[in-house]
């Protein structure tokens, strides 16, 4: 039975963006595969619809499920991060669907805080010289930072869903090991949120 107090992060996928692009052509490649059969029965009027049925379930049909089952791992597989305030343990993998993969360790930190902070990053991505463009994105990051300033993350993400769920780790973690937490992120929004209304206006 599955631990309720077990924080979960299932987010972004597990593999790098050509590979999802892999993916989405699997699935279109199975789908050509059904309609050039569909169009092969249509066209030859010497064959029974027994023959083709047979025909397809021994050739097109396999071609069609290994292709769709291929697609589906590149595509939906997404990283996973959990955090058992129980057990003190975390672990870091990958989930499809209710598949889950990783392994449970023990999460000691010494750090003197956490720290949820927000960065940008570019990325390049080049399909074979035929696209290329640039995207910048944000990256959220939860952090330990040590008492020399340097830092490790514990967990990055670049989709917003997951930040929600990182700030509740971030107060979780400070609450287990009696560890401040602060959030840079918030701070960051107040401060332009400010900025942005008159005096008197903005209401936190």
């Amino acid at each position: 039975m599955r631990n309720n107090n077990i924080i979960s992060i299932r987010s972004e996928s597990y593999f790098e963006t050509f590979w999802v692009v892999v993916g989405f052509i699997l699935y279109v490649t199975a789908l050509s595969v059904f309609i050039m059969w569909l169009y092969n029965f249509f066209l030859d009027p010497n064959l029974t619809f027994g023959e083709e049925i047979v025909g397809f379930l021994c050739v097109e049909f396999p071609i069609m499920i290994l292709l769709c089952c291929a697609g589906t791992v590149l595509m939906w597989t997404k990283k996973l991060f959990e955090f058992n305030p129980d057990t003190k343990e975390i672990r870091e993998g990958g989930c499809l669907f209710k598949w889950e993969k990783g392994e449970w360790k023990k999460f000691t930190p010494n750090c003197s805080h956490f720290a949820f902070q927000q960065y940008s990053e570019t990325a390049d991505y080049n399909f074979g010289g035929i696209f290329n463009k640039q995207v910048k994105s944000h990256v959220y990051d939860l952090r330990m930072i040590f008492p020399d300033n340097s830092f490790k993350s514990i967990i990055a993400r670049s989709d917003f869903q997951s930040v929600a769920k990182m700030v509740i780790l971030g107060n979780t973690l400070s609450k287990v090991y009696n560890i401040p937490f602060y959030d840079y992120v918030k701070e960051l929004l107040l401060q332009k949120r400010r900025a942005n209304y008159p005096d008197g206006m903005f209401l936190q």
